[in-house]
């Protein structure tokens, strides 16, 4: 089941599993804030439970400078499983901009459940 998330500004912010464990990821590749669990025999990540607005800032801005990146296609060949291994490297941007903008929309959020 996916969260549901209150943003600060009111606007939607809807997810899924899949891509609440995708930006969990590259939220933590790119130094942002994100959710860890330890399980003892494996590790995972997700979607931060909570942020504010600067954090939010902090990641809207990591994710469209890394659409401009040469270092792209590294982040283009780990994450292209989470959209079924059948996007190009034109969409895998246009998805980081879509979720930059849902975070910079936000102003911050809270995951209510």
């Amino acid at each position: 089941m996916s969260r549901i998330i209150i943003t600060n500004s009111g606007s939607e912010f809807f997810t899924n599993i899949s891509a609440e464990k995708f930006l969990g990821e590259i939220c933590r590749d790119l130094g942002a804030k994100f959710y860890h669990v330890d399980y003892g025999s494996f590790e995972t990540c997700s979607l931060a439970y909570s942020m504010t607005k600067d954090d939010t800032l902090y990641i809207t801005n990591k994710l469209k400078k890394l659409t401009k990146n040469d270092d792209i296609n590294v982040y283009y060949e780990k994450y292209n499983h989470f959209f079924g291994n059948d996007i190009n490297i034109e969409e895998f941007k246009d998805a980081l901009l879509y979720y930059a903008e849902l975070f910079e929309k936000s102003e911050g959020y809270n995951c209510v459940s």
